[in-house]
């Protein structure tokens, strides 16, 4: 249940990811749905940079608060599968934050995902990511208690086998993108025919 932003250009085909305008996101992310065996993931995923992004200790995140959503989840690290597959976090509950990438307040996109709904279709940790309104802030509470706030810039949906070239980026101001399902639940594939992503820049 994870995506990318209608915003900007799409161009790196991916795998299996899931995102029209911004109120058929809120409505696809608020209506009901069938139930979701994993999160589509987003290949393919960096399994290592060059330069790989400076890490300094206390900076991976803990919890993210989106007081807008009434979301305040906390946050496992996750990394990729030998098919350079995104994993996802275990909890529907949580977020997953890309280890392999940038961690809050740094250079580049800091990714968190979340899945859409559970298996017996009840909303999960992002069930309401569509409702985000450009301004809105989301923090990412740090391992060391400090705290990143970032501003919604946009809200957007991508076909599951696209996603926006700086995604996973290690460079660039600090920026955060969060990723779910959306669109229409593929029961042969096993997965939603869109992604949602809020891209998010530090404020």
């Amino acid at each position: 249940m994870l995506g990318g932003a209608v915003l900007l250009s799409l161009s790196t085909a991916i795998g299996a990811v899931d995102l029209h305008s911004q109120q058929a996101s809120r409505h696809q992310a608020l209506a009901p749905h069938r139930p979701a065996a994993t999160i589509p993931v987003v290949p393919p995923a960096p399994d290592q940079y060059n330069p790989e992004p400076a890490r300094v200790a206390g900076q991976t995140p803990q919890r993210l608060r989106i007081a807008s959503i009434g979301v305040d989840a906390g946050v496992e690290s996750v990394g990729v599968t030998p098919a350079l597959l995104l994993k996802t976090p275990n909890d529907t509950a949580n977020v997953g934050w890309y280890e392999l990438g940038s961690s809050p307040g740094q250079n580049g996109d800091t990714v968190l995902t979340g899945h859409l709904d559970t298996q017996t279709g009840a909303p999960a940790v992002f069930a309401r990511l569509g409702a985000i309104n450009p301004g809105d802030t989301i923090t990412v509470v740090a391992g060391d208690g400090r705290t990143v706030n970032y501003r919604a810039d946009s809200v957007g949906l991508v076909p599951n086998d696209r996603t926006p070239a700086d995604l996973y980026a290690t460079d660039g101001p600090p920026r955060l993108t969060l990723i779910t399902c959306a669109g229409t639940w593929d029961a042969n594939r096993q997965l939603y025919s869109e992604r949602l992503l809020i891209r998010a820049t530090q404020s």
